[in-house]
């Protein structure tokens, strides 16, 4: 079975209790300079003070909302590393009128010693496959209060509230692949490459995504001009299923690749500057 895509969801206002079960806690004492792996860090006491205070934070956290929107489209790659998304417009009625095609841009692996691998390697040149593009968003609805008070222990308190968020976002990230996951076949595999990480390092694209999705209307999550979401705990990406999908990080890159990526991005050299400096 392989119906990889037959599933879009948007949620807002998630439970939380749908989404600790998902939540990757090693990260979060890495956060606190610990380490080690959960849950055998838990026998650093110091670890488990922190610990013990996140779940104090847990157990009253519903001024945390977690939203989130994954949507599937028909996509294929290009000769020259860019993923093409077919985007469908609809009328009142729900009836497909038209389609436009959205080029992702990507970046291949250059460095001596890599594989030369590129996110578009999972995607087919000829023909078309689902991929989805999604976005989670994380926000602390007390934020402003823990940050405008006088109490001694408020930047602790801030920071643990911020380290949860972001487990909580990836935690919702793994809940939304666990969802795909039950359209799949055991040979496949699903990779969720988050922009502006490792293998996807370009925070443009972020940009792309919240058009395509219309995200500051579905989960209200916001763009500023430097490609950061806010709530900073937020990410958006890509979900990709193929039998050798796998993580990877693109590394450096050489000038002539920097100047064909700024190219097929249309931007200026100042600006490419900034995003990817070389």
């Amino acid at each position: 079975m392989n119906n990889f895509g037959s599933e879009n969801i948007l949620k807002r206002f998630m439970p939380l209790s749908e989404l600790v079960s998902f939540i990757d806690w090693t990260p979060f004492f890495h956060f606190w300079n610990f380490k080690g792996i959960y849950p055998a860090i838990l026998e650093n006491d110091e670890a488990r003070k922190v610990y013990e205070a996140a779940l104090t934070v847990l157990c009253a956290a519903d001024d945390i909302e977690v939203s989130c929107i994954l949507r599937f489209f028909d996509a294929h790659a290009t000769q020259d590393d860019n993923i093409v998304v077919r985007v469908p417009s609809g009328c009142a009625c729900g009836c497909v009128q038209v389609s436009r095609e959205v080029q992702l841009p990507m970046l291949r692996q250059q460095e001596e010693g890599s594989q030369y691998e590129c996110l578009t390697d999972f995607l087919p040149l000829k023909g078309s496959t689902k991929m989805g593009l999604f976005c989670v968003k994380v926000q602390d609805h007390n934020r402003h209060t823990v940050t405008d008070s006088a109490a001694d222990n408020d930047e602790y308190t801030r920071l643990l509230r911020d380290a949860i968020c972001a487990r909580f976002a990836d935690a919702c990230a793994t809940w939304l692949e666990k969802q795909a996951e039950k359209y799949i076949s055991d040979n496949v595999k699903i990779i969720r490459p988050a922009f502006g990480y490792p293998a996807s390092p370009d925070h443009s694209l972020k940009k792309d995504v919240f058009d395509i999705l219309h995200i500051e209307e579905t989960v209200g999550a916001t763009l500023t001009e430097n490609y950061s979401i806010i709530p900073s705990t937020s990410i958006t990406g890509l979900m990709i299923a193929h039998p050798q999908a796998h993580y990877f990080g693109v590394g450096k890159i050489g000038k002539d690749q920097w100047t064909d990526y700024r190219l097929r991005r249309g931007f200026s050299e100042h600006e490419m500057q900034k995003l990817l400096p070389l």
